[in-house]
């Protein structure tokens, strides 16, 4: 029975991975015959025995104030009108409306969903992507505090390229990056990561986004599903080696790049926001999303902006999700600062991102409310 439920689950992968690879074709050839479409003015293809042809359907959405309106005037308004649960999910958000008041109109059904993942796969970092440029490296100077000890525990010296720098509370960051093992870690400090950490004695920032560093790791510190956790040996280090190029940096995404958020976390996932406490094979990892929907903005109470970004995986499923990455809010902050208004900046980065490739790096909250909440820490687009 054992055998037989094994071999069971591996046909099921092996047919998952077919069909994704099967779609990923398909889509590769509709698109070629759609340019061939465009070229020859036509809508059919024929052969001996097929015809691929294409069939224009308009789909038609309404302006809203002005349907609206046209409505009222009729009478007609409330005949149309229908709750949008992604609607009310924003009322929830924006602090309109409360789940408790929503209580007695909820209907909860049971939805079940099926996944196959391969576990502990890691994917080896191509080496020229981890190649030392010595003309670019930039040693931090030797303190006299600095100890040759490394404890049997420690990691000691590992080369990382940064994937991820997001922001925090206060001047607090989050750094992750990737070895040549393709293993993720977290540096962590005892009083959490500051900007003057990621920065050299002159003040040139050298931890940041694609950045070759080298770190001196001591003891790791895993709190599943933060199995990335360790210390770092802020005294002897870090060391700058270079920064990728963008092409680099592409192949870096595409190398490390999951196909659902799901397949990440190896968990499940509540209203596609937020895992269990404890759950989960990984706390962090890269999304190529199969669309970038919207990139909003809301105001806080205390007057800053928080930001959000809805995209959709390869499995269709949709996220809404706050972004955390340093560079995205900067990009935003410095926008807001030349004079631009949050929807023009909004409608840039969401240009953007729909024009170019993209790719997401997800992360998971340490616990709050008996969960792990799901954030962007890094969003990426080429060229």
């Amino acid at each position: 029975m054992v055998d037989t439920t094994e071999k069971l689950a591996q046909e099921y992968y092996e047919v998952k991975e077919k069909i994704r690879a099967l779609e990923s074709r398909r889509k590769k050839l509709r698109s070629s015959l759609f340019s061939i479409f465009d070229r020859k003015r036509g809508n059919e293809i024929c052969t001996e025995d097929i015809k691929v042809y294409r069939v224009n359907r308009p789909r038609t959405t309404w302006n809203e104030k002005i349907l609206e309106s046209i409505l009222i005037e009729k009478g007609l308004l409330y005949q149309v009108l229908s709750p949008d649960p992604k609607k009310v999910k924003e009322l929830i958000s924006k602090g309109l409306i409360s789940d408790k008041d929503l209580e007695k109109a909820k209907i909860t059904k049971d939805l079940w969903y099926t996944y196959a993942v391969k576990l502990n796969s890691r994917k080896k970092i191509p080496p020229s992507l981890l190649k030392e440029n010595h003309e670019n490296t930039k040693p931090q100077p030797k303190s006299p505090l600095q100890s040759s000890y490394v404890s049997k525990e420690n990691l000691g010296s590992k080369t990382l390229i940064i994937t991820d720098l997001s922001r925090m509370k206060d001047d607090r960051v989050c750094i992750c990056g990737v070895d040549s093992q393709g293993t993720t870690f977290r540096p962590i400090l005892p009083y959490g990561v500051r900007r003057r950490n990621l920065v050299d004695s002159h003040g040139s920032f050298i931890i940041k986004p694609f950045a070759v560093v080298k770190f001196e790791l001591m003891k790791p510190r895993p709190q599943p599903p933060h199995i990335e956790d360790v210390r770092w040996d802020l005294i002897r280090g870090p060391v700058f080696m270079r920064n990728l190029s963008g092409q680099e940096q592409k192949e870096l995404m595409e190398h490390l790049a999951y196909k659902h958020v799901q397949e990440i976390f190896s968990a499940p996932i509540f209203e596609n926001r937020f895992i269990k406490e404890g759950d989960g094979l990984r706390s962090i990892g890269t999304l190529k999303p199969h669309e970038i929907i919207a990139i909003d903005f809301i105001k806080n109470s205390e007057g800053n902006y928080n930001y959000y970004m809805e995209f959709m995986d390869k499995d269709h499923e949709t996220f809404k999700l706050p972004v955390t990455d340093c560079v995205f809010l900067k990009y935003f902050d410095k926008g807001l600062d030349n004079g631009y208004s949050p929807d023009e900046i909004a409608d840039d980065l969401r240009d953007k991102f729909e024009k170019n490739e993209s790719f997401l790096r997800l992360s998971l909250t340490p616990s709050f409310k008996n969960a792990h909440w799901i954030q962007i820490t890094g969003a990426y687009n080429y060229p």
